[in-house]
């Protein structure tokens, strides 16, 4: 039975290569497409969700409240800790840590048995030994317990390999930028599945407090620097958790940054990599809706796919149906009937998903430099049985689709071929399914377009700064702070020297970067008058270097000495402060921080400006002088000679600055990096747009080659009446042009509607017009059209007389 069926359908195979072609060219882009958003959805929903007992482990939110606002954040006060130790009985074990991803600045010298090796990028993470009563990491070498002493630390074996050339490195020592030496005390392998936070570097957390002689570390309800990590007991619900901790910093009344209302909320390990960042980034809503769409739009594509493939399955299940009524008449079952129909469909599908692993194994590299995911990655069981079981559905789906329409024909009906009432049925469903995929391509091509236009607006926006030729140097960590202190300017000095530098400035944080919140208020107000405003440090040049532009009032001057308590306002920032009131009004007011411990007086107002790309609102923002600030240089250039230009800096730098480890980068090319998510997602929607576009046309045109064989006489007979070509043209193109209108009517309210509420998380948007919505429709009407000629215009061009002869 199956080397029967099998036979058969390598037969018609050979007859119908094209539609054949099509059929199993549309399964293999359907399956290469679900397979790669499966590879990429498996990867970034993964993360830490391979932690023993996940669901019991949460991390702590420090949630502020005040005046509308409401400020979210994954720092809080190390005090808690006592706090939740002794009075929630709820939790089986609490441990606090401080993150430092890239290094956090820090320069930190290994000496092996060659060299001293300089690094300030290494991720590292300072905890106790009751971290690993949460989280379980293999250990290699070492005792955990001595992370209680201070200035401890363990190390990876990835790392310890990179720079010692082997892992037997306990009792080495390694030193800060500060001075501390540091004994490693243990090796441990790093966790082989993502994570929301990877470290290579684990530093003892009493090591804080003895940098500084402090205990601020472990007593402080000020200083909310600290991730706080929870396990619940056992059979404990989260909710009564999550309420319970609401109030416990009620009788503490820590200081608040924005109002006078601040609570805790839980959230599970498994959510932090998509539903915020670890460093108090913000929370990442537009990543969620580009996984949402890449899993949507894979769907989408596998559906079209099979709808090709139903469209065909069932026209070719009418051309062979005579041929099935007398297998019928020999004696055949219904049922084996139905077998050899699944065996077929079986053999087609078999080939598509082969073809379709490997494209997937050629394309991945691709994806995985696009999404930065790991080479070592691979999938889940649960996702590997999902796709299977997608398979399977689209076998039966297709399979079912042709059986039950060809199950309704009698034998002696098939013998006749009397099938009027089955072409019409295959008809409707034909045009209903071809109806389907013109939506999905007209909503994809809308959105792309709508999308596309977002992007390139967001890109050509007047940032509100210059961003162009300047080259940016991170600030040294190691060198003489008493004679920096004396000469700030030193290194600033040397640069302007340089041929081609026209300005230096120096600050803590630069545009595209993040910048600390604080709660200001007048001074005079109470504590819950307090907004977020964040605090740019930065020097006497920077905000001419950077081209601001200026409202009221000056910027810092070096002829003022009391700019070092002075505050330079973003329009914004006063808008907050001091609503309604002229700007010339404000200038000369003070402002202070919730503590009041520093006091400054407004000497001007900038307009506001871009800081994390247009498409995030303005941020609310205080410059205050720093003048021996040294995060970030920058350097403002006009010269032909790049090459020359940055090895004369490094070269100055590295006089200056002996034992530090040089970094640059053009402040336009880091800046665009904003858009750089946004940048990706439109070239990957983009191309499913065209894989869905082309997977529609050549469905409708496959179909449409079947229709006109059983079309042929009443094409025939009215070109002998004397029809014109383009009149018999018009004739077939009608069904697909109504559909196109129908698909219009269908698509175009609801996808104007979606794309305005996606437009609305920007700051800066477009506003679409019915141009933007035209161009698509146009575009696909064109490409239909056009397919349905060159599909049909061999057809039209045979001789009328001969094919009615065959009838």
């Amino acid at each position: 039975m199956f080397k029967y069926a099998l036979k058969l359908n390598i037969r018609q195979l050979s007859r119908h290569k094209a539609l054949m072609g099509i059929q199993v060219a549309g399964l293999v882009v359907g399956f290469t497409t679900l397979l790669l958003a499966a590879y990429y959805l498996s990867y970034e929903t993964g993360f830490d969700k391979f932690h023993k007992e996940g669901d019991r482990l949460y991390r702590l939110l420090l949630v502020e409240e005040g005046d509308g606002a409401v400020v979210t954040s994954p720092n809080l006060y190390p005090a808690l800790e006592t706090v939740l130790e002794e009075e929630y009985p709820q939790l089986e074990s609490v441990a606090k840590v401080m993150y430092s991803p890239g290094g956090g600045g820090i320069l930190t010298s290994f000496a092996n048995d060659e060299r001293q090796v300089l690094r300030d990028d290494i991720n590292a993470i300072s905890l106790a030994p009751d971290f690993f009563d949460i989280f379980s990491l293999p250990i290699r070498q070492g005792d955990i317990s001595r992370l209680s002493e201070p200035f401890t630390a363990m190390i990876s074996s990835t790392l310890a390999q990179e720079i010692y050339g082997h892992t037997d490195v306990v009792g080495k020592e390694f030193t800060e930028d500060d001075g501390h030496s540091y004994q490693i005390v243990g090796v441990f392998d790093p966790w082989e599945q993502q994570s929301h936070f990877a470290f290579e570097l684990i530093k003892s957390y009493e090591s804080i407090g003895a940098r500084h002689g402090v205990d601020f570390h472990q007593n402080s309800w000020s200083w909310a620097r600290m991730k706080f990590y929870i396990k619940l007991a056992a059979g404990v619900k989260e909710e009564k958790v999550s309420e319970a901790l609401k109030t416990a910093l009620s009788k503490f009344n820590p200081i608040t940054s924005v109002g006078d209302s601040q609570y805790i909320q839980i959230q599970n390990v498994k959510d932090i990599y998509l539903y915020s960042d670890f460093n108090n980034n913000g929370w990442l809503q537009k990543a969620n809706s580009r996984l949402l769409a890449v899993a949507v739009v894979a769907v989408i594509i596998l559906i079209v796919s099979w709808v090709n493939a139903i469209n065909i399955s069932v026209a070719l299940a009418l051309e062979k149906i005579r041929a099935q009524g007398i297998q019928k008449t020999l004696g055949l079952s219904s049922t084996q009937l139905f077998l050899q129909r699944a065996i077929g469909h079986l053999f087609i599908h078999t080939i598509a998903v082969l073809m379709a692993l490997t494209c997937f194994q050629l394309l991945k590299p691709w994806l995985n430099e696009l999404a930065q995911i790991p080479s070592s990655f691979r999938f889940d069981f649960s996702t590997l049985s999902l796709l299977l079981l997608l398979w399977i559905v689209g076998l039966l789906m297709i399979t079912l689709s042709s059986s039950m329409l060809v199950s309704r024909v009698s034998i002696g009906n098939a013998l006749k071929d009397k099938l009027s009432q089955q072409v019409t049925s295959a008809g409707l469903v034909s045009k209903g399914l071809g109806t389907f995929q013109l939506i999905i391509s007209l909503s994809f091509l809308l959105a792309v377009s709508v999308v596309w236009k977002q992007t390139r607006h967001l890109e050509l926006t007047d940032r509100g700064i210059a961003t162009e030729n300047i080259l940016v140097v991170k600030g040294p960590r190691a060198f003489d702070y008493e004679s920096f202190s004396e000469r700030p300017d030193i290194i600033k000095a040397e640069w302007m020297n340089i041929p081609g530098v026209l300005k230096v400035a120096s600050s803590y944080a630069i545009p595209g970067s993040h910048i600390s919140t604080y709660g200001i208020r007048p001074v005079g107000q109470p504590e819950h008058s307090n907004v977020p405003i964040a605090e740019h440090q930065v020097d006497h040049n920077f905000l001419s270097l950077y081209g601001h532009e200026l409202l009221a009032g000056r910027f810092f001057s070096k002829d003022y000495p009391a700019d070092d308590h002075g505050v330079v306002l973003t329009a914004s920032a006063i808008s907050f402060l001091f609503p309604e009131l002229p700007f010339e009004t404000v200038l000369g007011r003070k402002i202070t921080s919730p503590e009041e411990e520093y006091q400054r007086t407004i000497i001007g107002i900038v307009a506001d400006y871009h800081q994390l790309g247009p498409g995030e609102p303005y941020l609310p923002t205080a410059f205050v002088l720093d003048s021996e600030s040294r995060g970030f240089y920058s350097i403002a250039y006009q010269t032909q000679d790049l090459s020359i230009l940055e090895a004369s800096i490094k070269s100055r730098f590295n006089e200056l600055f002996k034992g530090n480890v040089y970094h640059s980068f053009y402040l336009s090319d880091y800046y665009d990096q904003l858009f750089a998510r946004e940048t990706r997602a439109i070239e990957l929607l983009g191309l499913l747009t065209v894989v869905a576009l082309i997977l529609s046309v050549s469905g409708i045109c496959s179909v449409l080659l079947l229709s006109l064989q059983h079309r042929l006489k009443e094409l025939s007979i009215r070109k002998v009446l004397g029809a014109s070509r383009t009149q018999l043209y018009a004739v077939v193109s009608k069904t697909h042009f109504w559909q196109l209108v129908l698909a219009v009517l269908l698509i175009v309210p609801v996808t104007y509607w979606y794309l305005s509420q996606w437009l609305n998380q920007y700051a800066v948007r477009i506003d679409i017009s019915w141009l933007d919505i035209l161009q698509p429709i146009v575009f696909t009407a064109c490409l239909l059209l056009l397919a349905i000629y060159f599909t049909i215009s061999k057809t039209l061009s045979a001789n009328p007389s001969e094919v009615l002869n065959k009838e």
